[in-house]
C-alpha cells in the first residue's frame, strides 16, 4: 500500500504449484498468478513491486490444457521508484495431450522516482513451457491475447536522475505448435541526468510449428532519453542559458541486445528480431559537436534461426511494427508500440482488443539498434527534425544463421541507420559443400529493380542513405567480414 516515508512491498507468490490431476483431459483449465503492485510514497521510496517465483503447475499428471497467465507486480511511485516484480523458475512440463493453450508472462514496471533514479523493470528468467498457441473456442480468454507473450517490464523514469533499467529475459524456453510468440525486454526509463539501459534478450529459444502462425517477434528494450542540458556554443537556439537545468548533459541510456536466441523446428517460421536503440539527448546536441552524449545501440549476435528472417514472399509488403497509420513516418517507438500493444491487462481494459501477431503487423526481418539522436531542430517553419548523432556508435550483427533473410538495418525501417559490423553470417541451408545460399534482401512488389530504397523525402533511390527508408529488403552496414552473403551496401 501507499505510505509516506515508504511504499508498500507487493505481495509475492513463491512455490505455487497448480495441481491439475482432477479435470478431464483435453478441458482447459486455467493457472492465473497475479502478484501485488508496490505502494507509492510521498517521502521516500516506492515499494517494489510482486514476485512470481519458483511456481508452476505440478509435474508428472499434469492436465493443464488452459491457459497459463502469469503476472508480476509494478514498482511504486517515490522519491526514487520501487523496481518491477520478477518472473523467475517458471516450469511446466504437460503431458503431450494437455498443452496449455495461451502463454502470458508479463513482469512488472519500474515506477518512477521523483527525485532519486526511476525503479527497474521486472525480469524473466527460467521459464519452460511449451502451448499450443492459440486459444480454446469455448473457453474464456483469460489473458485477453491470442498469441503467447513473454513481456520485460520497463525501467521507470526519474524527474531528478536516472532512469530504471529495462528488465531482461534470460533463459526462456517457450514453444507454440498452432501460433505465434512475442518475447520482449524492458526499455530504459527516461531520466534527467541519464537515461536507463535497455533490457537484453539473452540465451532463449522459441520453438514454432505450422506455417501460417509460425511466426516469433523477439524485442530488446530502448535505452532511455535524457533530458539534461546546459548552453552548447555551437547551438545558435536562443536563450540556451535561461532555459537549461541539470547542471550538465543528460547521458542517453544503451540500448538492449539480443544475444544467443534460438528459433527451433519450423523451417517456414518468419522470425523479425529488434534490438533497442540508444537513448536520446531530446534537449541538446549538434551535428557538430566534437562529442555525444547519446545511447549507443544494442547489437545481435550469436543468434541462430531454423527458418526466414522476416517474410521474404515478393507479394507480402514491408512494414515498421511501430508505424501504425502507415505513412512513411515515425509516429511512436518501439517501446510505446509494446506499451499500447503488448501490456495491455484485461482488467485494465475490457474494451481492448489485441492485435493479431501476423506479417501484416509488422514485417521487418533484422533491426539492429542505431545510436540515440540529439535535439530536434526546425528544419522549416512547422517542421522538427531529430537529427542522428556524429560519433555515436550503432549495433553490430554477429554470427547469424538463418534460411534467408528479408533485411538487416539498423535503427527502423523507415530511418535506416548502417549497422556498425556484420559478421559471421551465413544464410542459406545444407552444409559444405552443400551448402545452397539463400536470400538475402528480398524484392517486394510492385517495386523496379533497383529501387530499394527511398530517400526521407520518400523519392525512389539505388542505395540507402541515413535516415531514408526501405522498399525491399537488403543488408545495410558500415563494415562486412567473414559471411556468406547476397546483396550488400556498404554505408
Amino acid at each position: 500500500g501507499a505510505g509516506v516515508k515508504k511504499g508498500g512491498v507487493g505481495g509475492n507468490i513463491s512455490g505455487f504449484a497448480g495441481e491439475f490431476i482432477g479435470v478431464q483431459a483435453g478441458t482447459f483449465g486455467e493457472y492465473i498468478a497475479i502478484a501485488g503492485a508496490g505502494g507509492s510514497a510521498v517521502a521516500g521510496p516506492g515499494g517494489r513491486g510482486g514476485s512470481v517465483t519458483s511456481s508452476g503447475p505440478l509435474p508428472g499428471v499434469n492436465k493443464l490444457a488452459g491457459e497459463i497467465y502469469v503476472k508480476a507486480g509494478d514498482g511504486g511511485l517515490g522519491l526514487s521508484g520501487g523496481g518491477g516484480g520478477d518472473i523467475a523458475n517458471f516450469f511446466n512440463r504437460p503431458s503431450q495431450a494437455d498443452n496449455p493453450t495461451i502463454l502470458s508472462f508479463v513482469a512488472g514496471l519500474g515506477g518512477g522516482g521523483i527525485s532519486g533514479p526511476g525503479g527497474a523493470g521486472g525480469g524473466i528468467s527460467n521459464v519452460l513451457s511449451p502451448s499450443k498457441g492459440n486459444p480454446d473456442p469455448i473457453a474464456p480468454l483469460v489473458s485477453g491475447y491470442a498469441f503467447n507473450r513473454v513481456i520485460a517490464g520497463d525501467g521507470g523514469l526519474s524527474a531528478g536522475g536516472t532512469g530504471g533499467v529495462g528488465g531482461a529475459v534470460t533463459s526462456v524456453d517457450v514453444s507454440a505448435s498452432d501460433g505465434p510468440i512475442a518475447i520482449v525486454s524492458g526499455a530504459g526509463g527516461e531520466g534527467l541526468l541519464k537515461g536507463g539501459t535497455g533490457g537484453s534478450v539473452v540465451n532463449s529459444t522459441a520453438t514454432v510449428g505450422g506455417d501460417t502462425f509460425a511466426k516469433v517477434l523477439v524485442i530488446a528494450g530502448a535505452g532511455g532519453d535524457a533530458h539534461a542540458f546546459i548552453p552548447n556554443p555551437l547551438d545558435v537556439s536562443p536563450d540556451q542559458a535561461q532555459k537549461a537545468f541539470g547542471g550538465k548533459v543528460g547521458v542517453g541510456g544503451i540500448g538492449g541486445s539480443i544475444n544467443g536466441f534460438k528459433q527451433d523446428l519450423s523451417i517456414s517460421a518468419r522470425v523479425d528480431l529488434i534490438a533497442g536503440n540508444g537513448g536520446g539527448t531530446v534537449n541538446y546536441g549538434t551535428v557538430a559537436d566534437p562529442k555525444s552524449f547519446v545511447g549507443a545501440g544494442g547489437s545481435i549476435t550469436n543468434t541462430n534461426i531454423k527458418g526466414n528472417i522476416g517474410n521474404i514472399d515478393s507479394a507480402v509488403p514491408m512494414g515498421a511494427y511501430n508505424d501504425r497509420d502507415k505513412d512513411g513516418h515515425i509516429d511512436q517507438s518501439i517501446a510505446d508500440f509494446v506499451k499500447d500493444n503488448f501490456r495491455i491487462s484485461p482488467e485494465d481494459a475490457l474494451l481492448f482488443l489485441p492485435p493479431l501477431l501476423d506479417d501484416t503487423f509488422g514485417n521487418v526481418g533484422i533491426i539492429v539498434g542505431s545510436a540515440g539522436r540529439i535535439k530536434e531542430y526546425e528544419i522549416s517553419p512547422g517542421t522538427l527534425l531529430q537529427l542522428p548523432a556524429t560519433f555515436a556508435l550503432n549495433g553490430s550483427l554477429i554470427n547469424l544463421s538463418a534460411r534467408n533473410l528479408l533485411s538487416a538495418v539498423a535503427g527502423d525501417i523507415n530511418q535506416i541507420a548502417a549497422i556498425q559490423v556484420a559478421s559471421g553470417i551465413k544464410i542459406g541451408s545444407g552444409v559444405a559443400p552443400f551448402f545452397t545460399p539463400g536470400i538475402i534482401g528480398a524484392d517486394k512488389l510492385p517495386t523496379l529493380p533497383g529501387n530499394d530504397y527511398l530517400d526521407s523525402n520518400g523519392d525512389k533511390i539505388n542505395e540507402p542513405v541515413l535516415d531514408g527508408r526501405l522498399v525491399d529488403g537488403g543488408l545495410v552496414a558500415h563494415k562486412i567480414t567473414d559471411s556468406l552473403a547476397g546483396r550488400i551496401y556498404l554505408r
